[in-house]
């Protein structure tokens, strides 16, 4: 006797839909997010648009079967787990890989050439003296009328 349509999946078909379902998600992922393009923007949209069409059929898939419940779940454990992994890949800098240009602290008793000064620390140097130099505005001396008209292009 053939099964008839609200007939209870076998126990087999459940549990092998739980890879099935990983797989898909996250080999999908992999194609939209990595194989497709190397744009990033157009890799996120890609793959959001993979993971809602899964998760889609997996609703639909529970919602005709209530008994395939172990798809819907495996969708949405993956889908949060890769989803984690991802932002904290994407979010979250933890390692320094970048060349910085460095030089070499100045010797003691040296001086600016034209002025004199000795140079001190900056205060970003670790021991945080203050510049030689002045770090206040200063105001700009006022133009007077005349000198505003010779500079004006008639």
């Amino acid at each position: 006797m053939p099964p008839t349509a609200s007939a209870p999946q076998p126990r087999l078909v459940r549990l092998l839909s739980v890879p099935a379902v990983v797989v898909l998600l996250l080999g999908g992922g992999w194609v939209t997010g990595a194989l497709i393009t190397n744009d990033f923007l157009l890799s996120m949209v890609l793959t959001a648009a993979w993971t809602g069409i899964v998760g889609l059929a997996c609703l639909v898939l529970f919602r005709r079967r209530r008994e395939m419940w172990p798809a819907l779940a495996a969708f949405v454990v993956t889908a949060a787990a890769g989803g984690i992994y991802l932002g904290t890949q994407t979010l979250i800098d933890d390692k320094v890989d970048e060349n910085v240009v460095t030089a070499r602290a100045p010797r003691a008793g040296r001086t600016l050439a034209r002025t004199g000064v000795p140079l001190r620390q900056t205060p970003c140097s670790p021991r945080g003296a203050s510049a030689p130099w002045s770090t206040r505005p200063r105001e700009l001396p006022r133009r007077s009328r005349s000198a505003a008209a010779a500079v004006s292009l008639r």
